[in-house]
């Protein structure tokens, strides 16, 4: 990936940190999203000190224009972009009569909007570096399978995600002709566990838990196939 630009939206998590560090170690020169950006300090470190290119930029997702903002921003100071990876998510259970609606707000807003947003920003880029030297450009999307049996409690949750994996999949039939590769790669319950309300659904509390650097060898294996190949879902799980 020497030569090539990715950016990672969510990055202050513990799978946005070590996704951005596994594409900088394979070469690229880096952006960090995150609604704190000043808390990236230790990762855009070891990026440096490894002698990979980073910078951190402060973005809500949930807002189009600072989501545009974003995306110019590396283009003017990396030059390009190559690869987005959506590490965006937030995992809230409760049952009907227990559920609280500006949850399910802030999930439609993170979980969807949040990458609409991003991919609206980042495809003109992406396609402009898909017709470039290396023929091809990547637009990942990390999902969250905690709620794929549709347990009691998981109902609004999988109603999100099921909207990011049907986006992701109309996105890919649209970019595909335009050499822009489209993937969901949907993850179960990953080390440190979430917030504290999803903690006791079934789902989390009997898989075992992947490690942040699980999930990021998987989106440095889908950003690095080559060109004549596509990989349109992955669901990476513990053992």
């Amino acid at each position: 990936m020497t030569g090539l630009v990715a950016l990672v939206a969510g990055a202050l998590g513990s799978v946005g940190e070590r996704s951005a560090i596994a594409l900088a170690d394979a070469g690229a020169a880096v952006s960090l999203l995150a609604a704190q950006p000043d808390q990236l300090d230790v990762t855009i470190k070891e990026i440096q000190t490894g002698g990979g290119t980073a910078i951190p930029i402060g973005c809500d997702v949930t807002d189009h224009r600072q989501t545009r903002q974003a995306v110019d921003r590396t283009v003017a100071e990396l030059g390009r972009l190559d690869v987005v990876v959506s590490n965006i998510g937030l995992t809230l259970f409760a049952e009907i009569e227990d559920a609280q609606v500006e949850d399910w707000h802030r999930m439609l807003a993170v979980n969807l909007a949040g990458t609409l947003h991003l991919a609206h920003a980042a495809v003109p880029h992406l396609v402009a570096a898909a017709s470039g030297d290396r023929g091809v450009a990547d637009f990942i999307g990390i999902g969250s399978a905690a709620s794929r049996d549709i347990e009691a409690g998981a109902a609004a949750h999988r109603a999100t995600q099921d909207g990011l994996a049907s986006y992701l999949a109309g996105l890919q039939q649209e970019l595909a002709p335009r050499h822009v590769r489209v993937a969901l790669l949907e993850c179960d319950a990953v080390d440190p566990l979430p917030p504290p309300e999803a903690r006791t659904h079934p789902h989390i509390t009997n898989s075992p838990l992947l490690r942040p650097d699980d999930v990021a060898d998987a989106v440095r294996y889908m950003a690095t196939r080559p060109t004549g190949m596509s990989i349109a879902h992955l669901r990476v799980t513990g053992t």
